[in-house]
């Protein structure tokens, strides 16, 4: 495994150039995050989807030569640590001098991140997570609303609430009290039978691992309040890096059903590492 992490894409830049990008800046940019299984990463194919998507969609194009450059030289390296890993790749606007506005002509940046990567607790994907309800609200911004941009205020507000609780996660939902994600997972919940996620689209990040789920008739899409949790049967967070981690107990709730259950309902026909498996 990597000692610490390593950074791609850097080398030709200056000190100055680093230090006046916009992603740095105003975080004017969009990240993706995957998961290094054995040296691949089996649902990078996924993930450049939506990168494609999100890029032109907020930066104007997506910058293919660069992003296949940074993968071939993450590729290179991942074979001689076939430990887990978690490689992240950001894209930014790059240099525009000072203040919002852009020169559209500035070229993209790519930068790409391999970071060792520990896994979650077997006891603890067993056992189930203790996660609370947050306080801060998901407000609706219209389609920058869904993409993956790297401004993450919102989920850095949510996740202290959750490290001030001692928990291991927390849900979030939107103004009108309805079920959107956690501060870092999709979610998962059984209801009259059910597995439903709820429905994204301009507030929240409709992950990779979701989409997956959806695709393979795992979940349906739905509108899921915080009230209608009092009659869902189980609950389980799901991320693209950390798989399917069912959820043990809510402050007004602990869930009984067994871990091995949920996994096996929702991992059919994904990637093992989904299930913990790595």
């Amino acid at each position: 495994m990597l000692s610490q992490p390593v950074i791609l894409g850097h080398e030709d830049l200056s000190r100055d150039q680093l230090l006046l990008d916009r992603g740095f800046h105003y975080g004017d940019g969009l990240f993706e995050t995957i998961a290094a299984v054995s040296g691949s990463m089996p649902l990078l194919e996924q993930h450049l989807v939506r990168l494609s998507r999100d890029s032109s969609r907020l930066l104007g194009h997506y910058p293919q030569v660069l992003i296949e450059e940074r993968l071939q030289a993450v590729s290179r390296l991942l074979p001689l640590h076939p430990e887990p890993h978690v490689v992240k790749i950001v894209i930014t606007r790059g240099v525009s001098g000072r203040g919002y506005g852009y020169d559209p002509a500035t070229p993209l940046r790519v930068l790409a991140f391999i970071y060792p990567y520990q896994l979650p607790e077997l006891a603890k994907r067993l056992t189930g997570l203790n996660v609370i309800h947050c306080q801060h609200r998901l407000a609706e911004r219209g389609w920058l609303g869904s993409i993956k941009h790297c401004n993450r205020l919102d989920q850095v507000v949510a996740r202290a609430e959750v490290a001030q609780a001692s928990a291991d996660e927390g849900l979030m939902y939107s103004d009108e009290g309805q079920l959107v994600e956690a501060t870092s997972a999709n979610v998962a919940v059984k209801l009259h039978g059910r597995w439903l996620t709820p429905e994204i689209a301009h507030i929240g990040i409709a992950g990779v691992a979701r989409q997956c789920m959806i695709e393979a008739g795992l979940l349906t899409v739905a509108n899921i309040s915080r009230a209608s949790l009092a009659e869902a049967t189980a609950l389980a967070l799901l991320n693209s890096v950390q798989g399917i981690m069912p959820v043990g107990a809510t402050p007004d709730r602990v869930y009984d059903v067994s871990t091995e259950q949920i996994l096996d309902e929702l991992s059919q026909g994904l990637s093992p590492h989904m299930r913990g498996q790595w």
